[in-house]
C-alpha cells in the first residue's frame, strides 16, 4: 500500500491553459479581423475602380449597352465571390473579388437560422479537415497531455521515469488518433455530423472535467472513498456532461455554419492550450534524470532477532488511539495475556499528519517546514541525524524495514548505519503495466464522477511496474502484513548468527486502509472490511511476533515499542484531536500475570528516541535526547506542536497548519491553531 507519498489525480496546470487559450483565441480573432479588413479593402477598391470606369463610360458617347451592364454588375457585387466553399456544396465556382462571372453563385437551401434544410454530403477533403482536429484532440487530451502532465507533476511518487514510458505514450496516442480519424472518414452525411458532434462535445466535457470539476477528490492514499455520499454530485455532474456533449449536436441543427467552425476551432484551441501548459510544466518542473533509487532496504534479517539484546519498534501505520478505544469497546479483554508487560500511553502525539515526513522525524529528530525540496531534506536528515550513529557507537546493529518514500529516497543515505541496505543493479520496468496505470490515472481524472469508482486506484498500484531486486537474492521490503502473518504462523522468527545486540524498526500497513482483514484473520476484499477488523488484525500480527520472541527466549530482555507514525489523517483543517496509539515494554520484564498499565504523561516521538538510546545503554539525558517514555512527567502545562497537512486537493495551494497542544491532547479545547504556512515545496518536488 505504501509507496512514495501519494499521487494527486487532480493536479494540473489549468491556469497556464486558460492564459494560453486567451492568447490563442485573441490571436485567431486578430487574424480573422485582419483578413476581413484586407478583404473589405480589396472589395472597396474594386468597387471604386468600377465606379470610376462607369463614370468614364457614361461620359463617352461610344459606350455600348454590354459594357454598361457589366459595370453595373460589378458595382452591385452581384457576381463577386471569395475563395470560401460552402460546406456541403460541390462544384462551387471559385471567383475572386473584382472578377465578374456569368454564372450565378450556388448556395445551400437554408432556413432562417442558417441550418441546412436538406444537407448534401461533404467531400472527402472537407470531412478530413473537419475530422482531424477532434481525432487528434481526444488522444492528445487523455493520453499525451493527460498522462505526461500527471507524470510530471507526480514524478516524485512514481517508481519510474517519464522518459522510460514517453515513447509508448506517443506511439499509442498516434495509433488511437489514426483509428479515430479513419473511423470518422468512413462516415457520411448525417452519421458523420452526429458522431463528429458527439466527439467534439465529449472532448470538451473531458477537458472541463479534468481541469475544473475534480475539486475534493484528494490524494490517492489507498483510503476508501465514500462514493455513496457523492450521489447528488454525480447526478449534477452527469447532467452537466450531457449538456456539454449534446451542445455541438444542437448547434449543428440551429446554425450549421457556426457548427462547422466550432468543430474545427475548439479542438485545435484545446490542443494548443494543453500543449503550451505541457511545455511550461516540463520546463519549470525539476525532473529526475536517474532511476528513483540506487539502493533499497531489503528483507534481509526481517524474521531474525539477536540472541543477545533486542530493541524492537513496530509501527502500525495510522494507529490512532481512537482505533484502540474501538477495539476495547468491542472486547475489553482484547490485550489481556498479550500486553500484560506493556504500558499503554494514552496522551501520545505525533509531529506530522502523514507517514512522510513523520517517520524520518521520528528516527532522526530533524524537522521539515516544506521550505526546501523534500528529497534533499530526507537525505540530509539521515546523513546529519545522530540517532542511528549513536546506536552504532553503542555497539549495536540496526535493521530498518520500511518503504522507499516514507523512510528513505535512496537507501545509500543509510549505508554504514543500517545492515539491510542493498544495491539495486537489477532493475526491470514493465512498460505495459506502467502505461496501463498511467492511462487509468488519466481516465480517473477526466472521467465523470459516476465512472470514477471503477477507475479509483491507490498510489501503490504503480509499484507493480518495477521489479527491483538486490544482488544477494533477497527482496525489496514492502509493507505486506498478510505475508508477515503467514511467515509468523508457519515458521516464526529465528536467531541470527551474530551475538551483536540489535535495534529493529518494522513498518507495517497496520490500521491503514485498504481494509483487507476479516474478523477471523482471513483476507477479504477491501469493500467488505472495516476499521475494527483491520485494527484487531494488525495487533494479532504483533501478538504472533511476541509469541515467537517468547519461544526463542529473547522476549524478557527485549525493549519493545508498538506505536503509530501518525493518527487518523485527512488533508484538511482539524475539527477534533488526533492522538497516536502507544504501548511500551521495557527490558527486564516478563509475563507475570498482571494487567497492562496505563500512563497519561504527554509524550511525542522525541521520547521514543530517548527510550531507544537509553535501552542500548547510553545516557539519553547527557546526549540531549530528553526523557524516556517512563521519565516523562505528568505535566498538564507541557506544550507540544503538531503539523497538519491541509489543502491537498486539486487546484488548491497546500499548506501546513501548525497547532499548539497544551496539556492532555485528547481534549479539543487544548488545541490551538497558531498559524497557516503555505508550503513552498510540495512533498518531494
Amino acid at each position: 500500500m505504501l509507496i512514495p507519498l501519494y499521487i494527486d489525480p487532480a493536479t494540473t496546470s489549468y491556469i497556464v491553459q486558460v492564459v494560453a487559450g486567451l492568447v490563442i483565441t485573441l490571436s485567431v480573432a486578430a487574424g480573422v479581423l485582419a483578413s476581413r479588413v484586407q478583404m473589405s479593402a480589396v472589395t472597396l477598391r474594386a468597387r471604386v475602380e468600377a465606379l470610376f470606369a462607369r463614370i468614364r463610360r457614361s461620359s463617352s458617347s461610344s459606350v455600348d449597352s454590354t459594357s454598361e451592364s457589366e459595370a453595373a454588375a460589378a458595382v452591385d457585387g452581384t457576381y463577386l465571390e471569395t475563395d470560401y466553399i460552402e460546406p456541403g456544396v460541390d462544384d462551387c465556382p471559385i471567383e475572386r473579388p473584382g472578377v465578374v462571372t456569368d454564372r450565378p453563385k450556388r448556395t445551400n437551401t437554408t432556413d432562417a437560422t442558417g441550418a441546412s434544410a436538406s444537407p448534401p454530403g461533404y467531400r472527402l477533403r472537407q470531412r478530413a479537415i473537419m475530422a482531424a482536429p477532434v481525432a487528434v484532440g481526444i488522444p492528445f487530451t487523455l493520453m499525451v497531455f493527460g498522462m505526461v502532465d500527471l507524470a510530471i507533476h507526480n514524478n516524485a511518487m512514481l517508481p519510474f521515469l517519464l522518459s522510460e514510458v514517453l515513447n509508448t505514450i506517443v506511439i499509442a496516442s498516434a495509433v488511437v488518433c489514426v483509428a479515430l480519424f479513419v473511423a470518422l472518414l468512413l462516415l457520411r452525411d448525417l452519421a458523420f455530423d452526429v458522431f463528429l458532434s458527439l466527439g467534439v462535445g465529449g472532448l470538451i466535457a473531458v477537458y472541463v472535467q479534468g481541469n475544473f470539476l475534480n475539486t475534493g477528490l484528494g490524494l490517492l492514499t489507498g483510503d476508501r472513498v465514500d462514493w455513496d455520499a457523492m450521489r447528488s454530485d454525480m447526478i449534477v455532474n452527469v447532467a452537466l456532461w450531457g449538456a456539454i456533449v449534446l451542445a455541438p449536436l444542437l448547434l449543428r441543427v440551429l446554425a450549421k455554419k457556426v457548427w462547422v467552425k466550432v468543430c474545427v476551432f475548439v479542438p485545435l484551441l484545446l490542443i494548443g492550450m494543453q500543449a503550451v501548459a505541457l511545455v511550461v510544466s516540463a520546463t519549470s518542473t525539476s525532473m529526475p534524470t536517474d532511476h528513483p533509487h540506487t539502493s533499497i532496504l531489503s528483507t534481509k534479517g526481517l524474521y531474525e532477532v539477536s540472541p543477545s539484546k533486542n530493541v524492537i519498534v513496530i509501527v502500525l501505520d495510522r494507529l490512532d488511539d481512537d482505533f484502540i478505544q474501538e477495539v476495547l469497546g468491542d472486547d475489553p479483554q482484547f490485550f489481556d495475556g498479550h500486553f500484560n508487560d506493556f504500558t499503554r500511553f494514552t496522551n501520545n502525539m505525533g509531529v506530522y499528519s502523514r507517514t512522510w515526513p513523520a517517520v524520518v522525524n521520528m528516527l532522526t529528530g530533524e524537522t521539515y517546514e516544506f521550505d526546501r525540496p523534500g528529497r534533499a531534506w530526507t537525505s540530509d536528515a539521515w546523513q546529519h541525524g545522530k540517532f542511528l550513529a549513536d546506536i552504532e557507537d553503542a555497539g549495536w546493529s540496526t535493521y530498518m524495514f520500511g518503504e522507499q518514500g516514507y523512510i528513505y529516497w535512496d537507501a545509500s543515505d543509510l549505508a554504514g548505519k543500517v545492515a539491510n541496505v542493498a544495491p539495486t543493479d537489477n532493475r526491470e520496468l514493465d512498460q505495459t503495466i506502467a502505461f496501463r496505470q498511467l492511462l487509468k490515472l488519466s481516465l480517473f481524472r477526466h472521467a465523470p464522477l459516476v465512472a470514477k469508482p471503477r477507475l479509483h486506484m491507490a498510489t501503490s498500484a504503480f509499484e507493480a511496474a518495477v521489479n527491483v531486486e538486490p544482488e544477494d537474492g533477497v527482496t525489496k521490503y514492502r509493507s505486506a502484513d498478510h505475508p508477515m502473518h503467514a511467515q509468523l504462523m508457519n515458521a516464526g522468527l529465528s536467531l541470527e548468527r551474530s551475538n551483536k545486540s540489535r535495534f529493529t524498526y518494522i513498518h507495517l500497513d497496520g490500521t491503514h486502509e485498504p481494509f483487507t482483514w476479516g474478523p477471523h484473520m482471513e483476507q477479504i476484499d477491501e469493500s467488505q472490511g472495516n476499521q475494527l477488523w483491520q485494527t484487531r488484525a494488525a495487533f494479532n500480527i504483533v501478538f504472533d511476533y511476541l509469541e515467537s520472541l517468547k519461544h526463542l527466549g529473547t522476549y524478557d530482555d527485549a525493549t519493545i515499542i508498538v506505536t503509530g507514525d501518525h493518527g487518523w489523517s485527512h488533508d484538511e483543517d482539524l475539527t477534533e484531536p488526533v492522538t497516536v496509539g502507544l504501548f511500551v515494554k521495557p527490558a527486564g520484564t516478563s509475563s507475570s500475570g498482571h494487567r497492562m498499565a496505563t500512563n497519561n504523561a504527554p509524550t511525542t516521538p522525541a521520547n521514543l528516541r530517548a527510550t531507544v538510546i537509553s535501552a542500548v545503554g547510553l545516557d539519553n539525558m547527557a546526549l540531549g535526547y530528553g526523557p524516556t517514555y517512563f521519565q516523562a512527567k505528568l505535566n498538564m502545562n507541557s506544550v507540544r506542536i503538531f503539523n497538519q497537512r491541509s489543502g491537498y486537493w486539486g487546484g488548491t495551494i497546500p499548506e501546513t497548519l501548525i497547532y499548539e497542544v497544551r496539556g492532555d491532547a485528547k481534549y479539543w479545547q487544548n488545541w490551538r491553531l497558531l498559524e497557516r504556512v503555505p508550503n513552498v515545496y510540495d512533498e518531494y518536488s
